[in-house]
């Protein structure tokens, strides 16, 4: 069974405290410029997937569906 510990929808490159993170599977569903600093999270291996723009492309409802069903592929 894989976790994921944080699925982001803010479309803008927080201030995180990657370090933290190492240890956390991440999945990106906003748009670019996403929400985590690509480079630091090569730099620290963490576990990160860009599925880009969800919630834009599609209708709210469908959006939704869409995630949940990525989700459950993991879980």
């Amino acid at each position: 069974m894989c976790i994921i510990d944080i699925i982001n929808t803010v479309p803008y490159n927080l201030d995180w405290d990657y370090s933290k993170l190492t240890d956390k599977r991440i999945i990106d569903v906003a748009s670019a410029p996403y929400g985590f600093d690509i480079n630091k999270i090569n730099d620290y291996k963490i576990q990160y997937e860009i599925v880009g723009a969800i919630p834009s492309k599609f209708a709210y409802i469908s959006a939704a569906n869409i995630i949940k069903k990525y989700i459950e592929n993991y879980v």
